[in-house]
């Protein structure tokens, strides 16, 4: 999987976007994510609305979202 971004002066765009990766490998990238010491990491967790996520902010504060269906870990 590639994730490609742009580009933007507008420094307002990133608090306020996200992107949202779903699948069954979840488990094991945010394994690989927490071993390697990811900053700004969240917990892989179940959420009220009934997926398993996890979250990362990268550097210029774009929110990358990555969940699935609990059933499926």
């Amino acid at each position: 999987m590639e994730l490609h971004f742009w580009l933007s002066d507008d420094k307002g765009l990133p608090p306020v976007s996200s992107c949202y990766i779903r699948g069954g490998q979840i488990a094991a990238l945010h394994d690989e994510y927490a071993s390697k010491d990811v900053p700004n990491l969240s917990r892989f967790e179940e959420r009220p609305w009934g997926m398993k996520e996890f979250y990362v902010h990268d550097l210029d504060g774009n929110l990358l979202r990555f969940g699935m269906i609990p059933e499926e870990a």
